[in-house]
Order: C-alpha cells, then sequence, then structure tokens
C-alpha cells in the first residue's frame, strides 16, 4: 500500500495516544510526547492502521513503542524490518494484528527513532 492508502484509514482505528516510550534495539529507552514526534507522530499512526491481519509476526521485533494517554497504557506498535505488530492493551499480547506497511515509511520512522538521545 502506499502512505496515501495508509492516511485513508478509517477514523475508527485511531489510536487517542498523547506519550510514547520507546525500546531501541540497544535496550534505550526513549519518553516522547506525541509534539515531539512532528509528522513521525502521523506515521505512528498509519502503521497502526496497516496492522490488519491476525497473524503472528514473522520476524523479530527491533523497535518496541508503547503508546499511552496520560499515563494510562493503550497499546504497543512493534516494529519488524518489513511488518509491524499491533496489540492494543486490552487486547493481551496473543490478539496483535500484523502488517506490511510501505517499505519507505517503516524505515523512515525507524531512523527517526535510532537518531533520538
Amino acid at each position: 500500500q502506499s502512505p496515501g492508502a495508509l492516511a485513508a484509514a478509517p477514523a475508527s482505528n485511531a489510536v487517542p495516544w498523547n506519550a510514547v516510550r520507546v525500546v531501541l534495539p540497544d535496550d534505550r529507552v526513549v519518553m516522547l510526547a506525541r509534539s515531539e514526534l512532528g509528522a513521525f507522530a502521523g506515521s505512528i499512526d498509519m502503521l497502526i492502521g496497516a496492522a490488519t491481519l491476525a497473524q503472528p509476526l514473522r520476524e523479530p521485533a527491533s523497535i518496541r513503542i508503547e503508546l499511552g494517554r496520560d499515563g494510562q497504557p493503550l497499546g504497543v506498535l512493534e516494529l519488524g524490518e518489513t511488518e509491524v505488530r499491533w496489540t492494543a492493551d486490552s487486547a493481551g499480547a496473543a490478539r496483535g494484528t500484523v502488517g506490511r506497511p510501505e517499505p519507505v515509511l517503516l524505515r523512515a520512522l525507524r531512523q527517526a527513532l535510532l537518531r533520538r538521545p
């Protein structure tokens, strides 16, 4: 799918997050408000919208993004090399959904997160 197609996902898929806790491959943890992510906040929303298949992630996740709102957990977005898995907090780990988003979108978000101090 193209990034434009992902942006057109129904509003019902929207997750009302305002903060993230990112666990990077080197076990570094970065805490960010949605406003600190700039355009990449929309990328996270698009990746969540791309995860629509009820199947396991076929590759290891290298980055874990824990989304929250006002201190309450909403879910976890895991980034693999070519796939993402979204698990809503109420769904439990076994009920996550997987997607294969546009590679450029996934790569850009991964690079932006890895550059964070």
